[in-house]
């Protein structure tokens, strides 16, 4: 008698168990664990790394709740039980500030990290953001005032002019302030610059704290009322003139000077009225003559030149600085924003967000070095192309009876969609990321606050890039740090490239040496989400290269059926057309990929299903949900829906017509 391995044995127990867990039925009545599928994508499975997964669906499902009528309960009701987060994406976040905290403590020796500069600026960010935040109960603005005005900025004299100003202020931050510019792509190759008058929404908040400061560095000492007063005014009449130039527009027709959008080179722009104000405001975006800019409403601007030169320069100045200090006070990455969490937390969610690129570049030393990666990189590589297979079989069956123009136009965008892995540039060495930080100018003596600035500083400075190194900037996407949670922790799409951040590279979305019904469930259906967006309401009027075809535009919206799928969508209301496209097709692409043949879905279809579940589990109501993510529908809202349109999920989990998750009519997107 051959002997027995104890750990095989104790494997089979722990997915006896989690398989008799997930079905709900007796052991007698339920599929044995043996059939399921264990062929890996990966060189060698991970027979514990499976079960681990297993064992938790198993703990995050509510067996008692019928999955027919309310699959989200049923995979997700035990959730809330175990984590404390809102949502996935936030337990992602998690995770990776618990591996980022033992970047920064338990492995800053390590000499791969020790001897990398870049590394070396971190830690003095980390190890002074801590210092503060555990020695003070509260940052103060006027540390912000003090740090300022030791960079040489802020200084209030007879010769201070609201050009000077606003340029000191646009180093650290983008007000939206009288004049201001974004820099934003055109295409898949192209940024260009876009220049606005200030925002009809802008507003000052001129707190008690704030006028406190103006006063105490005596750059006023009028009352708090007459300066309400006259930023009042000041904003009212900024207002009429980018509105009086709305109202021209509406009476005149002038396209030149008030319509919404024109284009001009930078030379161009140069030539016009009041020319030394545009190169004294942009003179840091390093535009080039030919480089194209957008101008909206060009004679508001103008006008609004003229108003600034002719009013009190003092006002000016305090407002902007109101402005400011307001802007310090409303960012979301503060010290002042998280008073519950623990200081070396609070600091490494902060440094996630202004230095994206550069934690990144640590983390994959650490934790997707090159041999993870290259291992990683050969499965993800097989599971794209396998989507992108089923999309192009689906472009080809061409349901919608599209032109041949039309299908040779979808093709080529299928064609030319890349992969990110880690949001990080390719094939750049050390000096890259040397270089990427090298204007940023932090120390273990400076304190918090000279260091936020300057993290404010150089984060600004990407943002308004527009050098020749344009190729290597389009290789990866610069979030803003204000953007929601859900940007930085789940894959989107960006341009010409698909972006999956190394927070979705982890359990419970992803790892090497997953079994089909785990790695398809989760990973293959973000792949084919991802994808799905090319072709969704809005993103089908862009070609491959991120150029708008007005003409492919025109076609596939007048297509009778590309409207009846639209209709069909739309019968359940969503604020988020796109997205409810991506979740349907998305998923369409994954099961045909992973659906060998209806007996292979009924062994592994119930895994497949949970696991894909996984993503949308979570704690928050609609209203908390809404703010941490405002681009889609509640998450139990969006499982239930996509899963109760795929026939494939009634047939796994027998759900009789007309139930909940069985309706008799079912939308497709292609």
């Amino acid at each position: 008698m051959a002997l027995i391995n104890p750990f095989s044995v104790q494997a089979i127990v722990l997915m006896t168990l989690a398989f008799s867990i997930v079905s709900g039925t007796p052991l007698s009545n339920h599929l044995a664990w043996d059939r399921l599928d264990k062929t890996c994508l990966f060189p060698k499975c991970d027979e514990q790394l499976n079960i681990a997964f297993l064992e938790q669906l198993a703990k995050h499902m509510n067996p008692s709740v019928d999955p027919c009528k309310d699959f989200h309960q049923y995979a997700c009701g035990h959730w809330k039980t175990h984590h404390q987060e809102a949502t996935m994406p936030l337990h992602a976040e998690k995770l990776m500030v618990d591996k980022f905290h033992k970047i920064f403590t338990d492995h800053r020796d390590r000499a791969e990290l020790k001897n990398d500069p870049v590394y070396r600026k971190l830690q003095h960010y980390y190890d002074v953001c801590v210092h503060t935040l555990e020695r003070e109960e509260d940052y103060q603005l006027e540390q912000y005032m003090q740090a300022m005005k030791a960079l040489g900025r802020l200084q209030l004299t007879p010769e201070t002019h609201w050009l000077k100003t606003l340029r000191e202020l646009n180093e650290f931050s983008n007000l939206q302030l009288f004049v201001y510019g974004n820099v934003g792509r055109s295409n898949v190759s192209v940024s260009k610059l876009y220049i606005s008058p200030q925002s009809t929404k802008a507003a000052f908040n001129l707190t008690q704290e704030v006028y406190n400061l103006l006063r105490h560095h005596n750059y006023t000492q009028a009352p708090l009322s007459e300066l309400e007063k006259r930023f009042n005014t000041l904003e009212a009449d900024l207002l009429h003139i980018v509105d009086s130039c709305t109202h021209k527009m509406e009476d005149s027709n002038d396209e030149e000077g008030c319509e919404s959008n024109i284009d001009k080179t930078w030379n161009e722009l140069l030539q016009h009225n009041s020319s030394m104000y545009w190169k004294l405001l942009f003179e840091d975006y390093a535009l080039q003559p030919h480089h194209t800019v957008g101008v909206t409403k060009l004679n508001s601007m103008l006008e609004m030149f003229q108003y600034l030169d002719s009013q009190q320069q003092q006002t000016l100045f305090l407002y902007s600085l109101t402005r400011f200090l307001n802007y310090l006070q409303e960012l979301t990455l503060n010290l002042r924003s998280d008073k519950d969490s623990p200081a070396p937390q609070v600091c490494l969610r902060h440094m996630q967000k202004y230095f994206l690129l550069s934690m990144n570049h640590v983390y994959q030393k650490i934790y997707f070095d090159a041999q993870k990666r290259a291992l990683s990189q050969a499965v993800i590589a097989e599971l794209f192309e396998q989507i992108k297979h089923q999309l192009s079989l689906r472009i080809e069956q061409n349901d919608l009876e599209l032109q041949p123009e039309s299908l040779e136009y979808f093709t080529k965008k299928l064609q030319m969609r890349q992969l990110n892995i880690g949001n990080v540039p390719k094939n750049v060495s050390l000096n890259f990321y040397e270089q990427h930080m090298a204007d940023l100018n932090v120390a273990p003596h400076h304190n918090f606050y000279h260091n936020h600035l300057e993290a404010l500083r150089h984060f600004q400075g990407l943002a308004v890039n527009l050098s020749s190194t344009q190729s290597i900037l389009h290789s990866f996407e610069l979030l803003t740090p204000d953007m929601p949670n859900i940007a930085y922790n789940s894959p989107f799409c960006s341009q010409n490239l698909i972006i999956i951040p190394f927070s979705y590279l982890q359990a419970p979305f992803y790892e090497n040496g997953l079994w089909p019904a785990l790695l398809y469930g989760n990973f293959a259906n973000m792949l084919g989400h991802e994808l799905t967006h090319d072709y969704d309401a809005n993103n089908f009027r862009f070609d491959y290269g991120g150029n708008y075809n007005s003409q492919q535009a025109y076609a596939i919206s007048q297509n009778s059926q590309f409207q009846r799928n639209v209709r069909c969508l739309e019968k359940v209301p969503t604020n988020f057309l796109t997205e409810r496209i991506a979740d349907i097709g998305g998923s369409r692409l994954a099961l045909n990929t992973f659906a060998k043949s209806s007996q292979y879905l009924k062994e592994n279809g119930k895994i497949f299903f949970l696991q894909y579940a996984q993503f949308f589990c979570g704690g928050a109501d609609e209203k908390k949900f809404a703010t941490q993510d405002p681009s889609h529908d509640v998450d139990s809202v969006r499982l239930n829906y996509t899963l109760s349109q795929l026939p494939e999920f009634a047939e796994v989990f027998e759900c009789p017509p007309g139930s909940p998750m069985n309706p008799s009519e079912k939308c497709e997107w292609w």
